[in-house]
């Protein structure tokens, strides 16, 4: 059985670390990996020891380098700042590109490198960055194939679209039968041995089985064995929060509830879904992810009705009315759950909360990424 080396950068909380540990019929590890927040190595250091991360600058990494640490597959999620909406979408101009940029020079001149999984936020898949990357791999000798997915199309409840790629050396993925290469959001294309469907019809034109086209289906049949311990069930919030959360001391403050009382983003614990949390959880309110609504005696409907009736002739009615609804953020370890690390990794005591929700914002989950490194390996 090949042995598969891999080389993680960027790589923040571990998270393709974890993914790479829960693959149970091949033999993969990462070897080291790359990450220059402080936070991160730390919390990096309690769950995967002092010896693997290098507190390094990804810009000082040779070729020389690359082969000596005798590695032949590279996992990375490069910083999404030069692709966003907040990062003023400034693309190969950003200097947050730099580092993504000179490891992608230096793949032509690394022979070693046979795999490579990359994250990015969805943004990605339209930029100048993208196809630079296409470019090089492709004159590299790699086979790619890219993905936009989200945790809800495997059942986890938060909504976390992502642009993932997958690129190999000289080994096609035969599932797949696309070219020019596209962005996969369905699959048109039967497992049985990559014939493709009868035009408008789910049906395969070579074993005429029906054919389940969400992307969800086709990495799963395609990703082998997972660890038990680490597979998903469908479920609800409530799966994944506490109950007993102090909600005084993770409570939407007044002023916001007041002054943006709504947008908010509301959830139940029996919501099957939650908005992405982002880095900017907590001190950003629009677009930086859901909070929770913990007194089932109150509708919301009800609430919100007393809110905006209040709202610009008296301020304390309005806010009381949301108060009873006791709405409170979701805690780190929700945030965690959410992002499908297990119940047992391990934060240094001395980080923030605030830190914490900056960590896991910048964080890709695990369940997603866990599957596609299953897929790249055994399809």
């Amino acid at each position: 059985m090949e042995t598969i080396k891999v080389l993680e950068l960027f790589a923040g909380l571990g998270g393709f670390h974890i993914a790479v540990n829960n693959q149970r019929d091949a033999n993969i590890q990462v070897i080291k990996s790359f990450e220059i927040n402080v936070n991160a190595v730390k919390t990096y250091q309690e769950n995967f020891g002092y010896d693997v991360i290098s507190n390094r600058n990804i810009l000082s990494l040779s070729t020389e380098e690359l082969i000596r640490q005798n590695v032949n597959a590279i996992f990375m999620s490069p910083p999404c700042q030069p692709f966003t909406r907040l990062g003023k979408k400034l693309d190969v101009n950003d200097d947050r590109c730099n580092a993504f940029h000179h490891v992608l020079k230096l793949l032509p001149r690394t022979p070693n490198i046979q795999y490579l999984l990359i994250e990015n936020v969805y943004g990605f898949e339209s930029s100048k960055m993208r196809e630079n990357m296409l470019e090089i791999l492709q004159s590299s000798g790699f086979y790619t194939i890219e993905f936009l997915l989200s945790p809800t199309d495997f059942g986890v409840p938060n909504s976390r679209l992502r642009y993932y790629l997958l690129a190999r050396k000289n080994k096609k993925f035969t599932f797949c039968k696309h070219d020019p290469p596209s962005i996969l959001k369905e699959f048109t294309y039967c497992t049985c041995g990559g014939i493709s469907l009868h035009d408008q019809s789910s049906i395969c034109s070579n074993c005429q089985r029906e054919v389940n086209t969400k992307i969800s289906s086709l990495v799963q049949q395609n990703t082998g064995n997972m660890k038990q311990s680490f597979l998903v069930n469908t479920s609800k919030l409530h799966s994944y929060l506490d109950e007993k959360t102090d909600i005084e001391q993770y409570a939407v403050p007044d002023k916001i509830l007041l002054r943006y009382g709504n947008i908010l983003d509301l959830r139940t614990f029996q919501d099957s879904s939650s908005c992405c949390f982002t880095k900017g959880y907590t001190h950003l309110v629009e677009g930086s992810g859901s909070v929770l609504v913990c007194n089932r005696s109150v509708t919301i409907e009800e609430a919100y009705k007393a809110y905006n009736e209040f709202k610009e002739t008296n301020s304390e009615a309005a806010l009381n009315s949301l108060r009873k609804l006791k709405i409170r953020y979701f805690t780190p370890k929700e945030v965690e759950r959410l992002m499908c690390f297990p119940d047992n990794y391990i934060w240094p005591k001395d980080l923030s909360d605030k830190t914490k929700y900056k960590l896991l914002g910048n964080s890709v989950n695990v369940h997603v990424v866990t599957l596609l490194v299953a897929l790249l390996i055994h399809s």
